[in-house]
């Protein structure tokens, strides 16, 4: 026998507030199944969630390697052709010009008519 079915036999309860008892005694059931789902689903979500972010930090990772490695190669090529544009200039240097070094050895560079006049008058 039920607590419903004894507190009517022993007519503490009407039947009207047996039913009322009833329905609220389901509709908290139906609440706590469905709190509990929610809660699952809850922890799906966070897990999710934290899943993304940690995605999106290593994404925003890689982008930021990538980006290095891209400025690496732009600084190299630069330098590179700043090298190969300084080798390839023709000049225009035709006298030679000796000069003796602090440690008494003598060098020898080439230098053009202008800079041999600026070299002679001082």
């Amino acid at each position: 026998m039920s607590l419903r079915e004894q507190l009517l036999k022993a007519g503490l309860a009407s039947e009207n507030q047996a039913k009322k008892s009833a329905r609220t005694l389901e509709k908290s059931r139906h609440h706590k199944k469905v709190d509990a789902r929610l809660k699952g689903a809850d922890q799906s979500f966070t897990e999710a969630d934290a899943f993304a972010r940690r995605e999106e930090e290593h994404q925003k990772e890689w982008e930021k390697v990538q980006s290095q490695e891209r400025e690496a190669k732009f600084q190299v090529e630069h330098l590179q052709d700043y090298l190969q544009r300084s080798e390839i200039r023709p000049t225009s240097a035709k006298q030679s010009y000796y000069f003796s070094k602090a440690d008494g050895s003598i060098e020898s560079i080439s230098v053009n008519e202008i800079q041999a006049m600026h070299l002679a008058t001082g």
